[in-house]
C-alpha cells in the first residue's frame, strides 16, 4: 500500500495492514496500555508494517503526505515519523519537517522514542540537531522535552558533548512522568559511557535533582549489564531514602 494523494483512502486501507494479534481484544488492550494510547486512538498495526508503509511513502510523494491532517491516531502519527527518518534529503531540506513534527505530533513515549531512533540524518548534522532541540529546554510541552532528551542519549553522550549534556540535566524541571523516566534514563546511559563525568554529576548536583529521578536514575544504573559489580555497589549506596 502507497499514499496516492487522497489520504481518506489511505486511512481506510491501514485498516486492512491490522496484524491478526490485534484482533484479539485481550492482546490489544494490552498493547494498548503499555502504548498508553486511547482505544479510539489506536488501529493495530505492528511497527514492521509501519516501517514498510513509511519506506514506499517516503520515495513518493512524501511532502504532499506530510502536509495532510491525521485522523489523530498513533499509527499515523508513528509513520509520518518513520518517513521524515527515511526521505533522502539534505537535513537543511529536512528541518521544517521535522520540526513540526515534533511539535504537532509527538504526543506519546512510543511516536517520540520510535521515530528519534529512525533519524539517522541526526549522525551527520549533529551540530544543527542540538541546536533545535536545545531550544526545546524550557518548553511548556512535556514531550518537546522528552523529544530532546531521547536524542540526547541516543547521538550526544561522548566527549564532545557531555559536559553540555550535564548542564541540560541541572536546567530540566518538569514533573510529567514522561520527562522524568527520560531524564533518569538519559544520566543511567551517561554513566555507562562517560562513567567518571556522571559520577561527579551525581555525587555533586544530587539536590539539583527531584528526589525521585535521582534514585530511578541510579536504578536503571544498578540494572545495567554494562556496569561493573563494584560500580552497583557504589551506586545503590548513593540512594536518598
Amino acid at each position: 500500500m502507497i499514499y496516492n494523494g487522497n489520504y481518506d483512502e489511505f486511512y481506510e486501507e491501514l485498516f486492512n495492514l491490522v496484524d491478526d494479534k490485534f484482533k484479539d481484544e485481550t492482546y490489544f488492550e494490552r498493547h494498548r496500555k503499555i502504548i498508553n494510547v486511547p482505544r479510539e486512538e489506536m488501529i493495530g498495526l505492528k511497527v514492521p508494517v509501519m516501517r514498510d508503509v513509511a519506506k514506499k511513502i517516503a520515495k513518493s510523494n512524501w511532502k504532499q503526505f506530510l502536509k495532510e491532517e491525521t485522523k489523530n491516531t498513533y499509527e499515523e502519527k508513528l509513520i509520518r515519523g518513520f518517513v521524515i527518518g527515511y526521505v533522502k534529503e539534505d537535513y537543511k531540506n529536512l528541518e521544517t519537517y521535522i520540526k513540526d513534527f515534533f511539535e504537532n505530533d509527538v504526543d506519546n513515549w512510543a511516536i517520540c522514542d520510535s521515530a528519534i531512533s529512525n533519524l539517522k540524518i541526526i549522525k551527520g548534522n549533529r551540530e544543527k540537531y542540538f541546536q533545535l532541540i536545545t531550544g526545546y529546554i524550557d518548553s511548556h510541552n512535556p514531550w518537546e522535552i522528552r523529544v530532546m532528551l531521547v536524542s540526547l542519549l541516543g547521538y550526544y553522550i561522548d566527549d564532545d558533548y557531555i559536559h553540555e549534556l550535564i548542564k541540560i540535566c541541572k536546567k530540566v524541571k518538569n514533573d510529567h512522568y514522561y520527562v522524568k523516566m527520560a531524564l533518569a534514563w538519559l544520566i543511567s546511559i551517561m554513566f555507562i559511557k562517560k562513567r567518571e563525568e556522571t559520577l561527579k554529576f551525581l555525587q555533586d548536583e544530587r539536590d539539583n535533582l527531584d528526589i525521585w529521578t535521582y534514585n530511578k536514575a541510579l536504578q536503571k544504573i544498578t540494572e545495567s549489564f554494562r556496569v561493573t559489580e563494584e560500580d552497583k555497589i557504589l551506586i545503590k549506596s548513593m540512594k536518598i531514602k
